[in-house]
């Protein structure tokens, strides 16, 4: 499973706020699917980056995605 908003965001999420992070970080809305490689290749990466793995990815769910947001 692949955290969209990570749960360490670091300074490549220049666009957040901490206290309404924490209300989403473990909602099941904030998970994904990848596969192993994936997922390190994505880690705390900014959205942007991380939507293009998403885009590559072979699970319908996880490409629509980064074709919807």
């Amino acid at each position: 499973m692949e955290y969209i908003l990570p749960k360490n965001p670091g300074e490549k999420w220049t666009d957040h706020n901490e206290k309404t992070d924490e209300r989403f970080i473990s909602r099941l809305g904030n998970l994904t699917i990848l596969k192993k490689a994936e997922n390190r290749q994505a880690g705390n990466d900014s959205f942007e980056e991380k939507r293009k793995i998403y885009a590559d990815s072979n699970i319908r769910l996880t490409q629509s995605i980064a074709e919807d947001y």
